[in-house]
């Protein structure tokens, strides 16, 4: 099944088309003139993809597909495509609406061009995703898109050496360590309420772009967190790495275009169109490696050199020398990148809730004040991580946010 899928998904299609024209164009020169090579090429293109919509959509979840025999109810998802276009409904609603449907069912088959499994049964989740994680492996074509942003980090690598990374890892993210960098978020967080009310006072507007100061805030935690670096980015200082991220992460319809081919079609085909985005992606993700590199060697020279005290995850990574220059830059990329963007995204969705309901803002934001003592900045010793992590309502409306907007792929 694997080798049908390669000659017949889109990607074999499109270049199919294209030896098809050029085989029709010199076999029948006389039904193909100069003017005529494109509106060819065209045709064939059309005709190969209407074939590939009947077999993927009709003929293949039918009589190829590995999961037909799966025993349950089927869904054909026609509407699923269109429904990414609605604004109104949360991520996942039609998935929801589609379980509801079927109660008491594990296993829902949804067809597409595609055949996918709904899993609606909480355990068969467990073991999907934790017991028998390493059975079920991500996508090829969005694993080799993610690759040229992330590296071969925990998000791309599968089976063993991901079991290496996750173990020699994860010591990093323990409390203890996190736990220490509580300080520098707070101070953060204060930068950016500053920046932001000086923003509104110098606009005279009342209306706050929030999405753009959150991802500032955030690379400039993930800067110190990650790097013991600092980007300043909340006050507007210059860094190249902010900037790649920056050019990286902001959205346009462009970036949406290129990332949506690249993730349907495959990137070797889309870097095939005489277009710029090519240009622009090749420049972002060339620089990014660059630039890991050089951080990497003046750390560990800080480190060596002058006794480097930082407890940030670069730092943490070399000294357990379990990894490689090349190693190190893949975890890098994929800290800076996946921590950057969802912590960006739950900072945003947690204050979008917040003004939707205003009474629960007014009840956070007393249990903050009163749970915090008088003389926090003065008081260097004062334990902030087991404050915040005993309050209850801040901690439940943070788990409400990652329940209702969770991050990552939807």
């Amino acid at each position: 099944m694997a080798v049908v899928s390669k000659l017949l998904g889109f990607p074999s299609l499109t270049l199919a088309a294209v030896i098809e024209s050029f085989v029709a164009i010199k076999v029948f020169p006389d039904y193909y003139d100069s003017k005529s090579h494109l509106a060819a090429v065209f045709t064939i293109l059309l005709v190969n993809y209407a074939f590939g919509i009947v077999f993927w959509g009709f003929l293949y979840p039918v009589f190829f597909s590995p999961l037909r025999h799966i025993p349950g109810p089927r869904e054909y998802l026609s509407a699923a495509h269109r429904s990414i276009a609605v604004k109104d409904r949360p991520s996942g609603d039609l998935f929801v609406d589609i379980a509801n449907r079927y109660p008491g069912e594990d296993l829902l088959t949804l067809n597409s061009f595609r055949t996918h499994i709904l899993v609606t049964n909480p355990q068969l989740l467990a073991d999907l995703l934790v017991h028998n994680c390493y059975d079920f492996t991500k996508p090829k074509r969005i694993s080799s898109f993610l690759r040229h942003i992330l590296g071969d980090g925990l998000i791309i690598v599968e089976g063993e050496p991901h079991k290496f990374l996750r173990k020699n890892s994860t010591p990093v993210f323990h409390f203890r360590h996190i736990k220490e960098l509580y300080p520098m978020m707070w101070e953060k967080s204060q930068s950016l309420a500053r920046a932001i009310q000086q923003d509104m006072t110098t606009s005279r507007s009342s209306v706050v772009e929030l999405n753009s100061w959150a991802s500032k805030v955030t690379l400039d935690i993930i800067g110190i967190a990650g790097l013991g670096r600092r980007f300043d980015a909340v006050e507007k200082k210059k860094d190249p790495l902010a900037d790649i991220y920056e050019g990286l992460l902001e959205p346009s319809r462009e970036k949406l275009i290129f990332s949506g081919l690249a993730l349907a079609i495959g990137l070797p085909i889309v870097r095939l169109i005489p277009w710029k985005m090519n240009d622009v992606f090749n420049y972002l993700t060339g620089t990014l490696n660059e630039l890991c590199y050089p951080m990497i060697q003046e750390k560990k020279a800080a480190i060596i050199e002058k006794g480097d005290d930082h407890f940030d995850v670069l730092s943490l990574l070399i000294k357990s020398n379990n990894f490689s220059d090349e190693s190190l830059k893949d975890q890098l990329l994929t800290f800076l990148a996946a921590g950057h963007e969802t912590t960006s995204s739950a900072i945003t969705w947690a204050c979008y809730l917040l003004t939707k309901h205003p009474e629960y803002q007014a009840k956070l934001r007393e249990e903050v004040r009163n749970g915090l003592p008088e003389d926090l900045a003065a008081n260097p010793t004062v334990d902030l991580a087991g404050i915040l992590e005993q309050l209850p309502y801040l901690n439940g409306i943070m788990h409400e946010t990652l329940r209702l907007y969770p991050n990552g792929f939807h």
